[in-house]
């Protein structure tokens, strides 16, 4: 692989985002059709896969007290501004959050859940003086696959190379990538550094808001001697304050990675935690940061964009796991005996959507990777082919899609139920 190739595909998959992406997803297509009805449309139907829908059923929406789809939607007719991609919330303010709400009580919308398909799928089919607009975003969260007004197209681009059809890393194994990455110039994945200082701002901000309260007491704990302990508890602590400003609609900027910010904070942030307190040094890092986000990519290839389990727990941090070791000076079959386990220990962790508790998630992933990385170097790790673990680790992968579908099909429609019944019933 050329080394150009390669930072392409890893800058491909990073894209700045205020807010839950699937908020932020549901906000752009709303933008989108408000531009082309140039106005609030009177009637809305909404067309949303579960995946999607359950991770925007009660996230809160940046900038505002609102939580929920619906909200995203009504911000999204108005702000317009669709140029702004998944950044779009970042002009939330006062007075469009009064205006949605406004327009909330005096519209409802026609959602149908969608339980077949890409998991990132949102359709909007929206009516305003006589006219229709259709915008439909479908296989990313930024990818618009058709648009059109009064049935006439304007965009027909079908996701197929959005949703796996594509890899960038086609037959290439992930040690092969890691001896290229670990190969290349000091300088060649500076970039990544970059990015993880955008997901660090915003668990400063997560350290610093009375609004939040997990990161900031993890912060505040006593930093322990052990050198692996302190790291461990550096990634837990910065992750999670990061997640939590991010669930709680704080306006902070966030690196996301293969389509979510959560999966960017865990990768980015998580491991530049970890290497920062481990002493690493710049060019350490930034290759560390390269595996990391080489594994997370490779994992959700495997599993695709949108999963029943907490991908945050076990692509991500899978990396992280990897990056550890390089740090720690192993090699490739540690790297994978760390990942192993991680994969092992954290498979079954549900994805219920996103909210507060999506930043216990991700930070416990996130310290237990530091831990296992150390665990694998120490000779101890869970071996290959327990439970669902493959022989290798492109069988776990493998493994892995096939534990998300059609594996949780099921899981997934109970959860669904679950969280619609929770939001029926919640107090006003």
């Amino acid at each position: 692989m050329e080394l150009n190739n390669l930072i392409a595909a890893m800058q491909a998959e990073i894209e700045l985002s205020i807010g839950c992406t699937e908020i932020g997803c549901a906000a752009l297509a709303a933008a989108r059709a408000s531009e082309l009805l140039e106005g609030n449309p009177d009637r809305v139907q909404v067309e949303a896969s579960s995946y999607l829908y359950k991770n925007a059923a009660n996230v809160c929406v940046p900038n505002t007290r609102l939580r929920g789809l619906d909200a995203a939607l009504a911000l999204g007719f108005i702000l317009q501004g669709s140029q702004d991609g998944l950044a779009i919330l970042q002009r939330a303010n006062p007075s469009a959050e009064e205006a949605a709400q406004q327009y909330l009580r005096a519209h409802s919308f026609e959602t149908h859940i969608v339980n077949d398909g890409l998991p990132v799928f949102i359709r909007l089919t929206a009516q305003r003086a006589g006219h229709t607009a259709l915008v439909e975003i479908a296989g990313e969260h930024s990818h618009f696959s058709e648009i059109r007004l009064d049935g006439s197209p304007l965009l027909i681009d079908p996701p197929t190379a959005a949703e796996g059809n594509h890899f960038a890393f086609q037959g290439i194994c992930p040690r092969e990538m890691v001896e290229f990455i670990i190969a290349q110039d000091d300088q060649a994945f500076a970039f990544l550094i970059d990015q993880a200082r955008i997901n660090e701002a915003a668990a400063q901000t997560g350290l610093t808001n009375p609004g939040t309260s997990f990161g900031p007491r993890l912060h505040h704990h006593p930093r322990p001697a052990d050198a692996i302990l302190n790291a461990a508890c550096q990634a837990q602590a910065q992750t999670a304050a990061a997640s939590e400003a991010r669930m709680l609609g704080l306006p902070v900027p966030v690196a996301a990675l293969t389509g979510s910010g959560n999966h960017g904070i865990t990768a980015l942030l998580g491991m530049y935690s970890a290497a920062q307190a481990l002493g690493a040094s710049q060019a350490q890092t930034a290759r560390a940061l390269a595996i990391t986000v080489m594994i997370t990519i490779y994992v959700k290839h495997s599993t695709s964009r949108l999963t029943t389990f907490c991908g945050c727990a076990v692509a991500p941090a899978a990396g992280i796991a990897a990056g550890c070791v390089y740090l720690m000076g192993g090699g490739f079959e540690t790297m994978q005996q760390a990942m192993q386990s991680l994969i092992g220990t954290f498979a079954g962790m549900l994805c219920d959507g996103a909210k507060e508790s999506c930043a216990w998630k991700v930070s416990t992933a996130a310290s237990a990777a530091v831990q296992f990385a150390h665990l694998a170097m120490q000779g101890a790790y869970i071996p290959d082919g327990n439970g669902i673990l493959g022989y290798n680790l492109l069988e776990t992968f493998d493994n892995l899609g096939k534990l998300n579908n059609p594996g949780m099909l099921e899981t997934n429609r109970v959860v669904m139920e679950i969280i619609h019944d929770n939001l029926n019933r919640k107090p006003a």
